[in-house]
């Protein structure tokens, strides 16, 4: 939707819009909008097409894959840098993330490339042109994803073991640290601004950082290990944080994974609704999992010798991997929102341009996206659930007055109608229904009710 709102309206990356405020120009705080704006210079190539902030994402993911062998390479053999890369490849939260139309694997690349320009920086000093990339690759990580900012403890860690308690009066590491958030928390203080100064006062990702109960905490450990990394993953992942390592950043990826788990805690209400928020997760994991593979290799070869073995032994990895992971990533790809999706293109058919339409879907804008219209979600404040029929009435008829045409409920929230019986009774009374199917029921705001009830399905 911002995608689409930068091709039709201009490129105003400081002003990101959203199409649920209304007749309103819906400026909303959020990320700073990288993913977005490629897509959208794209759109003038091709044309509007959600293929193309996938391909987006597919390019970083690919991008991704360099830098973790680079940097999987500095702090373990490389044999471990192309089993670590493998199974990145491989686990399910990457293959989903790296080809969603979103900033996730956006933010991990940079995060990835930051971390590896950082070591080759911290044993070249004298490389500015390092030192540069070092700078540039953590401003974008942590703008394009604020959770980014975790990667503060395995720097730390790595600045550590270079200069010890020196690195406190080391000038050019506390340059670094200062340039490197300096962007961010000007472009978050600007974002918050946006969000309190127009409407619909929105700022994306509030609400997510709070702690849930252990209950819920549990099913998001179970989640990442199995459909997050697959077993296979877990398991390894686990011998891996005991293989010992004496190189230089070797345990670089133990603090990563450290710095996930207080994510993890702190933002349980984030992961708990979102399974992609564990994507920092993943180049940790792939790591030590390479780590431990490579391991139980060496230890294969001491016992045979056999390249042969070695050889099926990867073999029989990869594709058990590869076939785990396609049974806990297929879910992902089945068609979740189908009424949404059906919603959005009748009212794209049945409206005008200029209509605006309420649509009872739970805060998901994918109706309102695919109508191609601006509107709200029913209630505005979304997802919240009318306290009775007269919230919901006295709902409708502000929105309506502020011009909304149509209002759609979708087949999640068809109970709606029943559960509010006076409400739906004023409906059916005060407006036509103009379409009905199995997907939705769209009322007509404009006419008055009668007993005409227009198409059903």
């Amino acid at each position: 939707m911002i995608a689409e709102n930068f091709y039709r309206h201009g490129y105003n990356i400081f002003y990101p819009q959203i199409n649920w405020a209304g007749p309103h120009p819906g400026y909303v705080g959020t990320e700073f909008p990288l993913v977005p704006l490629i897509a959208s210079l794209f759109y003038n190539l091709f044309g509007i097409h959600a293929w193309i902030g996938r391909a987006v994402s597919v390019l970083f993911f690919l991008v991704s894959q360099i830098f973790l062998f680079l940097l999987v390479s500095k702090t373990s053999q490389v044999r471990t840098a192309f089993l670590a890369t493998g199974i990145y490849t491989l686990i399910p939260l990457s293959i989903f993330a790296g080809r969603c139309f979103m900033p996730d694997m956006t933010s991990l690349t940079f995060s990835i490339a930051a971390l590896y320009f950082v070591a080759e920086w911290l044993e070249h000093p004298q490389r500015w042109g390092v030192f540069i990339a070092a700078l540039l690759a953590t401003n974008l990580t942590i703008l394009v994803k604020l959770p980014a900012i975790i990667i503060g403890l395995p720097l730390l860690y790595m600045v550590w073991e270079r200069y010890s308690g020196k690195f406190l009066w080391n000038k050019a590491v506390w340059a670094y640290a200062a340039l490197s958030l300096a962007c961010p928390l000007a472009w978050y203080l600007h974002a918050y601004v946006i969000s309190i100064s127009y409407y619909p006062y929105h700022m994306f990702g509030e609400g997510l950082l709070h702690l849930v109960t252990a209950d819920q905490y549990l099913a998001i450990v179970q989640q990442t290990a199995l459909s997050g990394l697959t077993p296979l993953v877990a398991v390894l992942l686990l011998v891996g944080l005991f293989v010992p390592s004496h190189l230089p950043f070797g345990w670089l990826f133990h603090w990563w994974l450290a710095a996930h788990v207080i994510f993890i805690i702190a933002a349980g209400e984030g992961h708990a609704r979102h399974e992609w928020y564990g994507l920092a997760l993943v180049p940790a994991a792939a790591a030590l999992s390479g780590t431990a593979l490579g391991f139980l290799l060496s230890l294969l070869e001491r016992l045979c010798r056999a390249w042969a073995a070695l050889a099926t032994t990867c073999v029989i990895f990869f594709a058990g991997l590869a076939y785990t992971a396609y049974l806990y990533v297929s879910p992902s790809y089945a068609l979740s929102a189908g009424a949404l999706l059906a919603t959005g293109q009748e009212l794209r058919r049945l409206t005008l341009p200029s209509a605006l339409v309420i649509v009872a879907d739970w805060g998901n804008p994918t109706a309102l996206y695919y109508s191609q219209r601006k509107g709200w979600h029913f209630l505005a404040q979304f997802g919240k659930m009318p306290a009775d029929s007269a919230e919901a009435t006295t709902e409708l008829e502000a929105l309506r007055q502020q011009g909304a045409n149509y209002i759609a409920f979708t087949r999640y929230l068809l109970y709606w109608l029943d559960t509010y019986v006076a409400f739906h009774t004023y409906l059916d009374t005060s407006y036509r229904r103009v379409k009905e199917t199995r997907h939705y029921v769209i009322f007509d705001l404009a006419g008055t009710g009668d007993d005409k009830r227009g198409e059903k399905e």
